[in-house]
């Protein structure tokens, strides 16, 4: 049910492809707010995560991989991370929770500027979704201080929406309402489209 429920948000969510730039551009004034480093390029990895919004997630999985492989080769780094992130976000969206797990805890520890910053909203939600929830919380805690640093709708959405993740009952909902009107204040389309879709069995998305 849960992996149903995440291909109907995969297609909420490809409604606002056209959008989903404005994303980029507000994680680059996060990143100059919370951490001033100058950061990689994102071309590979933002066509990745339109791979994977457009229902396209195996494509996007072996694309990821051979980033992966072929970066690791040349001795780069930087770039087998974003190859890493697609495969995360790949796996989240497949329903390999754990896979998704371990190559975003690769990625963000790392930290890779940008690269590590965009992975740790998708490493919350597959630690919470494969019940490792003391990793959640750890992750959580350095998203908090990035977001709260840049202070933005779209950073302070992105974290209400993990925080709601890591809550129960009341709390949870609570935050998930936070997340929806902070977002709906923000250029982020992609973000506020998954937490727009409609109430079901593995939405609001918990483990």
């Amino acid at each position: 049910m849960a992996r149903l429920g995440r291909h109907g948000n995969l297609r909420e969510v490809g409604h606002c492809l056209p959008e989903a730039q404005d994303r980029w551009t507000e994680m680059r004034e996060i990143m100059a707010a919370s951490r001033g480093t100058q950061f990689l390029t994102i071309d590979s990895r933002s066509e990745g995560i339109v791979l994977v919004y457009t229902g396209r997630v195996a494509e996007a999985r072996t694309a990821g991989t051979a980033q992966i492989q072929e970066s690791t080769a040349l001795g780069q780094d930087g770039r087998a991370d974003m190859g890493r992130s697609i495969v995360a976000r790949a796996d989240l969206y497949a329903g390999n929770y754990d896979a998704a797990v371990t190559a975003g805890t690769t990625v963000a520890q790392h930290d890779l500027a940008f690269t590590a910053d965009a992975i740790l909203p998708e490493l919350i939600e597959a630690a919470c979704r494969s019940d490792r929830h003391g990793q959640a919380r750890s992750a959580f805690h350095i998203l908090s201080e990035r977001t709260q640093a840049a202070h933005t709708p779209w950073a302070l959405g992105v974290r209400a929406r993990c925080a709601a993740l890591l809550a129960d009952g009341d709390r949870a909902e609570e935050a998930y309402l936070e997340a929806i009107g902070h977002l709906e204040h923000s250029r982020a389309a992609v973000d506020l489209a998954r937490d727009r879709k409609p109430a079901s069995p593995a939405w609001p998305p918990r483990a």
